[in-house]
């Protein structure tokens, strides 16, 4: 990013979710309280990517849904790259409204039952709601700020364990990306490790490091003028909207 002309953002997705838009000009930065919804944490069937964990869902047209999990293990529960698929296909499949409203006065989602049963209800989705407004209004912060729109950006690289796993075009479904075409998404893996071991093994890392620090602006999203309006505004899944 820093050595490129290119309108470039990077995506670090967790907790807190860190976002970058820049060149070799300027970079602007910003940290989002996403919380650990995707990470699937405070959802009654949510669990991290581990053995048994849903990560790919579909429905059918005759609302059956199918799911892989990792290991091929028993489901125990619905992992990030899963919670998306859910999000997204049951917007296309119209079970919930551009809200994230059951439509028909279901009160839940089931998504597997055997030993387990694995589901989704009207609380989870809120709680996902909110983790991908975060981020969303994010995004939006730093790109205005840099003066650019979504149609600008050349590049966005994908970090974090969880973004290498996830469906591109469903997280882009549910605004939880910039609707960024994904040819133009490099995902990166765990890149804040990667800057870490080079930061710890080697001093010209690090000045370069340093060096790097003095071309960004940090934007605090609290300070924002009416952030707490546009994170509302995000709330809604936009591309469903009557």
């Amino acid at each position: 990013m820093y050595k490129s002309p290119a309108i470039t953002m990077a995506i670090d997705i967790g907790t807190n979710t860190e976002i970058a838009i820049g060149n070799d000009d300027k970079i602007i930065v910003t940290s989002c309280a996403s919380g650990p919804a995707f990470e699937g944490s405070g959802l009654k069937c949510g669990t991290g990517a581990v053995g048994g964990a849903v990560e790919k869902i579909e429905i059918d047209d005759d609302l059956k849904v199918k799911c892989e999990t990792i290991d091929k293990m028993p489901p125990i529960g619905i992992c990030g790259s899963g919670l998306i698929d859910a999000l997204a296909q049951m917007l296309d499949k119209g079970i919930i409204d551009w809200m994230g409203k059951f439509t028909k006065g279901e009160k839940e989602l089931v998504i597997a039952e055997n030993e387990n049963r694995i589901f989704l209800d009207g609380e989870d989705i809120d709680n996902l709601k909110l983790a991908k407004s975060a981020i969303s209004v994010g995004a939006k912060v730093v790109m205005k700020h840099y003066g650019v729109d979504v149609k600008d950006v050349e590049k966005l690289y994908l970090a974090g364990a969880f973004g290498t796993y996830i469906d591109l075009d469903n997280a882009v479904k549910i605004g939880m990306l910039p609707d960024v075409s994904p040819e133009k998404i490099d995902k990166v893996g765990n890149a804040a490790v990667e800057g870490a071991r080079q930061v710890l093994i080697s001093q010209e890392k690090r000045k370069e490091a340093e060096e790097i620090s003095k071309k960004i602006d940090h934007i605090s999203l609290e300070m924002e003028e009416d952030f707490q309006y546009k994170f509302m505004e995000e709330l809604g899944f936009d591309k469903y909207r009557g």
